[in-house]
């Protein structure tokens, strides 16, 4: 009896050894050979800051100043710096790409597609890899390859448009687990946040894929300020997410990022305090690579906690499409949808099906009227002070209080002058429209006069209404204490401070 007793306690201690060693064991996810390799994480952040350590001093000051936004590494561009490079991008490759590497090229050359010779197409990959002609011409030829291997040929003819993705892409598009966010960071750079479960189980990481080469080479990838200064991933994950992480292949997700168009100069990731996090993490670390992993950061704590890190890496918490809840909010990524929409009708429009000559030299594209993300020197014209700290609407309003105090009268000829000087130092003043969510830029003189004269008006407004407001408290504060006064005004001299007939209370 007792024998069966005690192996019937050892079989529950067994039951409960095995429970505890399966929450804490470490995840498994396959290597480049398709191996499982155990995740440690203490391991993986030793290699990670060992990588760091290694590099030179004034490497790791660099990167570490473009992760905080505080400079960036872009390269000085000029036409005759940029013509050169083209050549030499063209040398390598002819000669330094493999040929292995070279077959999506070679299709696209066959076929006499402008759309990858042509120099927007190209200086893409020159800003990605700091004008490195032969690194660049290899991210060239991988970049084709994954677009003519997930799309097919067409995708090495022209842009990627909203309409290649099939319903289940469109579906997992619209649930808005991946979005671009329609503000940039303190420098100018665009952030492409994944949130949530990533959408767990219910998407094929082919699904994941397209959307994800959709969202950054041709979205992201067209913006030339993106394309010097680089992008910004962000990740708020929750513990869902795991799966979806575990699910992807490694050697599929080093494809994606050695194809990118752009350079990532900041990659961050929010968890929360959890077992299933610290497996994320080492997810995380495995999957990043290279100079990719030195600008990693991996935040762990609560929603607030992590808003406050991110703040301190030049990146506005405020307008990320989260509730304090976790849920995903989707209203900008609807707008943005449409408007993806109908600038891809607009580009269609102009090509008339015909994209050889739509992408050759000699064709003049004429520009979308919608701007979708602002720079950061713009002024934004919103109802409700929505772009009140908006930085290029600070910087203006400190431009235009100089102009105030020089001199007070707004007349004809000085707010002349004051526009002048705005259309020189080329600030773009953009009005929002609430009906489309998009910016539309003031290009007349005239108007631009007429916006300029209301914003100082407006200035002139507030400080007024601030100056009267502390006026009041001023006095509202003196008549509380107005009866002590009189009381101290009639006692010795001792508690008072007397000078010239002049009678003060002492302060206390």
């Amino acid at each position: 009896m007792r024998k069966r007793d005690q192996e019937g306690r050892g079989g529950v201690r067994k039951g409960i050894d095995q429970k505890r060693r399966s929450i804490s064991a470490p995840a498994y996810v396959p290597t480049r050979e398709g191996l499982p390799v155990n995740l440690d994480l203490k391991k993986l952040e030793k290699i990670w800051a060992k990588e760091y350590l290694d590099k030179p001093k004034d490497v790791r000051e660099r990167l570490t100043n473009e992760l905080h936004g505080v400079s960036s590494r872009a390269v000085t561009e000029s036409p005759e710096m940029i013509a050169s490079a083209l050549e030499l991008f063209q040398e390598a490759v002819d000669r330094a790409v493999p040929e292995s590497e070279k077959w999506a090229y070679y299709r696209a050359c066959s076929m006499n597609s402008t759309y990858v010779q042509s120099v927007a197409f190209r200086l893409k990959f020159l800003r990605a890899e700091l004008f490195d002609p032969k690194k660049a011409a290899l991210r060239y030829a991988r970049n084709l390859n994954y677009l003519g291997e997930k799309f097919g040929d067409f995708a090495l003819m022209r842009q990627l448009y909203l309409t290649d993705l099939n319903s289940e892409e469109k579906r997992f598009f619209k649930k808005g687990y991946m979005q671009i966010l329609p503000f940039r960071d303190s420098v100018g750079r665009r952030i492409i946040v994944n949130i949530g479960s990533y959408g767990g189980s219910d998407f094929s990481n082919l699904t994941r894929a397209r959307v994800g080469a959709y969202l950054n080479y041709a979205i992201l990838a067209e913006d030339e300020t993106t394309q010097r200064k680089g992008a910004i991933s962000l990740g708020l994950l929750d513990d869902d997410a795991t799966e979806s992480v575990q699910l992807v292949e490694l050697s599929e997700f080093d494809r994606f990022i050695q194809a990118m168009p752009i350079r990532f100069t900041g990659y961050h990731t929010c968890l929360d305090n959890s077992i299933r996090s610290r497996v994320m993490k080492a997810l995380l670390l495995t999957f990043i690579q290279g100079e990719a992993r030195v600008m990693t950061r991996i935040h762990i704590g609560t929603q607030v906690e992590c808003d406050y890190v991110l703040r301190s890496f030049g990146i506005p918490t405020e307008h990320i499409p989260r509730s304090s809840t976790g849920t995903i909010k989707d209203g900008y990524h609807k707008a943005n949808l449409k408007m993806r929409s109908l600038l891809d009708d607009h580009r269609k429009g102009e090509a008339c099906n015909d994209y050889r000559r739509y992408y050759s030299s000699s064709f003049v594209v004429a520009p979308f009227h919608a701007i979708e993300c602002p720079c950061v020197n713009s002024f934004l014209v919103r109802r409700n002070g929505a772009a009140w700290n908006y930085p290029g609407n600070i910087r203006v309003r400190d431009f235009l209080e100089e102009k105030l105090f020089e001199r007070k009268r707004l007349d004809e000829g000085y707010m002349s002058s004051i526009t002048k000087e705005i259309m020189t130092r080329d600030i773009q003043i953009l009005v929002y429209d609430d009906a489309y969510s998009w910016y539309t830029r003031v290009t007349r003189k005239k108007d631009i006069q007429k916006q300029v004269l209301y914003i100082m008006r407006e200035i002139r407004k507030r400080k007024r209404i601030k100056a009267n407001s502390s006026l009041q408290s001023n006095e509202c504060s003196t008549d509380a204490f107005q009866g002590l006064a009189d009381q101290q005004c009639k006692m010795v001299d001792s508690c008072c401070l007397v000078s010239n007939d002049e009678v003060r209370p002492i302060d206390i």
